[in-house]
């Protein structure tokens, strides 16, 4: 004799709920793992462990890239800010590169001895908006250079401007 079977909806489960799913857990199972983990007391301390290291990392990546930066642009440390000197120039060489380019030239110094200098200015990319070029100077152009000199008197300076013979002047600032 057969019992007749009888199907109550509210307690029929579909084939997703029994059937494994990714991972090989049902969709039951992996709700009362969830259940369990979202009221458990130690929730989100491993996320935050991860979220703590990940910007220590950071950080720390960060400083270990700006203190060269900081390093290289010193600025007031390394020009006298405050004072600025002009010399009649002949110029030895000109670099035309990032991250800065360079004058180098001879000139008489505030005491009359003759000296060797090489100041900075700005990269080529800004240094192109103030109309100069890589060809703006050659090895042996007379020129008149003002520059903030070097601390403590040292043959290096930032450059200001430069004034031709003709009256050319070109200007970083």
């Amino acid at each position: 004799m057969s019992c007749p079977v009888t199907t109550n909806s509210r307690l029929s489960r579909s084939s997703t709920d029994t059937g494994a799913g990714p991972g090989g857990l049902t969709r039951l199972q992996n709700q009362a793992i969830y259940a369990k983990d979202k009221d458990s007391p130690n929730r989100g301390f491993y996320m935050s462990k991860k979220l703590l290291a990940a910007l220590a990392l950071c950080t720390g990546l960060l400083l270990l890239f700006s203190i060269p930066v900081f390093a290289h642009h010193g600025g007031s440390s390394l020009y006298d800010m405050g004072k600025s000197t002009t010399v009649k120039a002949t110029v030895t060489d000109f670099v035309w590169a990032n991250p800065h380019c360079e004058i180098s030239f001879d000139g008489v110094d505030e005491a009359g001895k003759p000296k060797h200098w090489t100041i900075e200015a700005h990269p080529p990319n800004i240094m192109v908006t103030h109309g100069w070029t890589r060809k703006s100077l050659k090895p042996g152009d007379a020129v008149s250079i003002t520059f903030h000199p070097g601390q403590n008197g040292g043959a290096w300076g930032k450059m200001i401007k430069v004034n031709w013979p003709d009256g050319k002047e070109l200007v970083q600032d």
